[in-house]
């Protein structure tokens, strides 16, 4: 399972990474189905709260850490 939404939401809101979420694999602990499914929930109420920081006047804006527009981290894998 892939963080790369966790991690690129995460640039937008400042959260910081879940324990585990380091590289382009999910963390290691995610055993059980449950553990996936909240996993993903969060992941969604992340990219919910990283939307939500995108206005007119800061969209095109580079990221803190990220050499990426705001809006690109934001739509990155919602498509």
């Amino acid at each position: 399972m892939s963080p790369l939404p966790t991690i690129s939401y995460g640039r937008l809101t400042g959260d910081k990474l879940p324990e585990g979420v380091k590289d382009g694999n999910g963390p290691e602990n995610l055993k059980t189905k449950a553990d996936i499914i909240k996993f993903l929930k969060d992941s969604f109420a992340l990219g919910h709260k990283a939307a939500a920081t995108l206005t007119t006047q800061n969209m095109l804006q580079t990221a803190e850490h990220s050499k990426s527009p705001r809006l690109y981290l934001a739509t990155l894998l919602s498509g």
